[in-house]
């Protein structure tokens, strides 16, 4: 039991430390946003998006787009816990669940939200990776809304990355970090099983030329 507690506490001393991590940093850097209009634009001609980024955003992205409403489908697993408990500091809802863990009810439940009118953010790549490959989840949720899929990355000019599968990254402080929404990418209403991997590349590349964009903007001297 004893042992329990410690594990217990030092989660939530970790937790702490994160949520503190990403303030300090957040507020030391020089942020830059890339095409902030899209998301009006979406929303007008839409009535809503869905938020994509790389599972190596999530911690930089919870401070750039901190209490903006967005619902974040984030895993069942106790990683999945220890995000939602930083990213809801900044606002975030979250709606558990993952290709692994309660994955159906969570694609419904993002969808039904979406409807609703709340921006969905979305890591395709997540929870287990592999890094940067789109997993079918995202592509389900807009097909059922018929909604948009956003990419949206952010870089800085100087950062750690740690020594996990997604190679989470951290802003180094005074580092500039050019941040930025894509073009949309639509999936059809039709989609059927055997085109998802078509669809499930498309996007990828989609992402990686929208991340390789952010990049080359970030080298440009302000």
């Amino acid at each position: 039991m004893q042992s329990e507690k410690w594990k217990a506490l030092k989660r939530w001393l970790s937790i702490q430390l994160i949520v503190l991590l990403v303030r300090g940093l957040g507020k030391l850097a020089r942020a830059e946003i890339i095409r902030s209009d899209i998301p009006q634009q979406m929303r007008e001609s839409h009535g809503n998006y869905i938020l994509a980024t790389w599972h190596n955003n999530i911690f930089i992205s919870a401070w750039l787009l901190r209490f903006q409403g967005y619902a974040a489908l984030i895993s069942q697993s106790k990683d999945g816990e220890g995000i939602y408990s930083v990213v809801n500091r900044f606002g975030f809802t979250a709606i558990r669940g993952s290709s692994s863990r309660g994955g159906a009810k969570a694609l419904l439940e993002m969808s039904r939200s979406l409807k609703q009118g709340t921006p969905a953010a979305v890591t395709p790549d997540g929870p287990r990776g592999p890094i940067y490959k789109v997993q079918p989840g995202i592509l389900m949720i807009a097909k059922m809304t018929g909604l948009p899929i956003i990419p949206w990355h952010a870089e800085a000019s100087r950062q750690w990355e740690a020594r996990s599968w997604d190679r989470h990254k951290f802003p180094k402080p005074f580092s500039r970090i050019v941040a930025g929404y894509g073009q949309p990418f639509y999936v059809p209403s039709k989609l059927t099983s055997e085109q998802i991997p078509e669809y499930a590349e498309a996007l990828e590349q989609h992402m990686n030329d929208h991340r390789q964009m952010i990049r080359q903007q970030l080298a440009v001297k302000p």
